[in-house]
């Protein structure tokens, strides 16, 4: 995970209050105010605000992805000056004119948002510069849904913050943190969350677990997510992937009939992704090597005797984290 030092602007005659998310903007709900999104489109996928030229001077050599969005401070912070902010834009919306981002800075000040919350800006009308944007007062609320169970989706906030600090198992701690926020929050879901909601809940602990190689656990989570949305391609893969580590257990370590079940289990999932998701250049590049017939030649003497099951289950494992 990057970490950058904020750089500040005495622009509080230009900038004042923060931007509201209406009013400022045409009155028309972005996609992420009606259901939660917190990734990042996949390479290869329409990235628009790449060749944005409004954008043109606000961004990073080597980050694309990445534009310095100015903060200004909140209402009660008298003479506080704004804060300019590196923000990774994960979506677009042409109809509102907004971005969302997550923020990849931690505030000075006081702002009621924390580094790689979900933010959202826009391109100030005057100032032809990115604006971060509030929503009733709160820049932490603009890049969520509105929900009818709020105790739920703060802590699924709060769990998903977690995960992408722990930068893909790399900053253990943040991972252990998003295991015991999102175990304890699976535990009773309320009925009145919404699917989307628990569907992401379900995938980032999934993730979590497997990095931390609590597999079984992990497959379990990406079940209930491909429960709640079937047509879900990371979900798929993240679920292969754990299915691929639990074929590959060296002969002798599972039971006969534990053996059999991952195996027949993998090869069911298997078949899914490559009908639904075979043509998508990230599974390809996972599949294609895997399964490479030239992996025979780097079979050792154990496993030699199953080359066989190596046929059906691949070469090796994989994880997936595209997401």
């Amino acid at each position: 995970m990057r970490t950058r030092t904020p750089t500040l602007f005495l622009l509080l005659t230009l900038v004042g209050r923060p931007s509201s998310l209406h009013g400022q903007t045409r009155d028309v709900d972005p996609p992420w105010r009606t259901h939660v999104m917190p990734w990042l489109t996949h390479t290869g996928q329409p990235r628009p605000w790449r060749t944005d030229r409004r954008l043109a001077g606000y961004g990073e050599q080597g980050y694309p992805d990445d534009v310095l969005v100015l903060f200004s401070g909140a209402d009660s912070l008298k003479g506080q000056k704004p804060e300019a902010m590196w923000v990774t834009v994960t979506a677009y919306d042409s109809t509102s004119g907004l971005f969302l981002g997550v923020l990849r800075n931690q505030p000075y000040a006081p702002m009621g948002i924390n580094e790689d919350d979900n933010v959202v800006f826009r391109i100030h009308p005057q100032m032809k510069r990115p604006i971060a944007v509030a929503f009733n007062g709160s820049y932490g609320d603009a890049g969520w849904p509105p929900t009818s169970a709020p105790g739920f989706l703060l802590k699924l906030r709060e769990g998903i913050r977690a995960y992408r600090l722990g930068n893909n198992g790399h900053t253990p701690p943040e991972i252990d943190r998003c295991i015991s926020l999102l175990t304890a929050l699976m535990d009773s879901v309320p009925p009145s969350a919404r699917r989307d909601e628990a569907f992401v809940a379900h995938y980032v602990l999934g993730r979590c677990l497997a990095e931390k190689y609590q597999t079984e656990l992990a497959i379990r989570h990406f079940r209930s997510a491909i429960s709640l949305d079937t047509n879900d391609l990371d979900s798929h893969m993240a679920l292969l992937a754990e299915l691929s580590v639990m074929t590959h257990h060296r002969p002798g370590e599972l039971a006969p009939s534990d053996e059999e079940r991952f195996e027949r289990d993998f090869l069911q999932e298997l078949a899914i992704v490559r009908s639904r998701f075979g043509r998508d250049p990230g599974v390809q590049q996972i599949l294609t090597p895997l399964f490479d017939p030239a992996g025979e030649a780097t079979v050792d003497s154990v496993w030699r005797p199953y080359l066989d099951k190596l046929r059906r289950v691949g070469y090796g494992v994989f994880r997936w984290k595209q997401r």
